[in-house]
């Protein structure tokens, strides 16, 4: 039985609404699974049902310390996360909501760098590859941008996007460019953490 698309969403969690003349009633239940009755007006019958939906995707990847880069100040370059692969296959929304946290390091106290995340489908880009990919999210959305207080000192990142749209059974990379904010020096970013969720 097909979820009703004009349907309501009652107290405790029910979600109601018509379905060919027939009032069906949706308690939807934790996980990929809801259960429920449904009552068909003309023939007085009531029906319990039971329903399975596609488990949504869930994805997390860990890179300790993927090679520095030295982007110039017009082209970024791709830090290479998901080299020759991808990250996360949407199999129920094809919406993914993505996380990135990891450390930057600039070898001057001159010198910034532009961080932002970046997607497509099939295989994803090398490390220093020139920028490649759809941005996530609206256009400058998803990045940070940071300038060198001390030429050794790290610092943490975040950076996150929401993407929508995505075809189901398509898998997708994500990944990061780097962009120099003046100069050319080598743009170090490591301990980086994609966390990718489909909601």
């Amino acid at each position: 039985m097909a979820i009703p698309v004009d349907g309501r969403l009652t107290s405790q969690n029910i979600f109601a609404g018509p379905f060919n003349g027939t009032e069906v009633m949706y308690v939807v239940s934790p996980g990929n699974a809801a259960q429920g009755q449904s009552f068909q007006a003309t023939t007085g019958t009531l029906a319990s049902f039971f329903s399975t939906f596609p488990a949504r995707a869930h994805a997390s990847v860990f890179a300790a310390a993927p090679a520095a880069l030295t982007p110039g100040i017009t082209t970024a370059q791709m830090l290479g996360l998901s080299s020759g692969a991808t990250i996360i296959t949407p199999n129920a929304t094809g919406q993914v909501a993505i996380s990135i946290d990891g450390t930057v390091l600039v070898g001057s106290t001159t010198n910034g760098a532009i961080i932002q995340c970046r997607f497509a489908t099939g295989n994803g880009p090398a490390n220093g590859t020139n920028v490649t990919g759809n941005v996530c999210g609206a256009p400058n959305s998803g990045q940070v941008s940071y300038l060198a207080g001390l030429a050794t000192a790290k610092t943490p990142f975040h950076v996150s996007g929401l993407l929508t749209g995505l075809t189901l059974g398509v898998a997708i990379w994500i990944d990061l460019s780097v962009l120099n904010t003046t100069g050319a020096q080598a743009v170090t970013i490591s301990s980086v953490t994609i966390a990718a969720h489909e909601f």
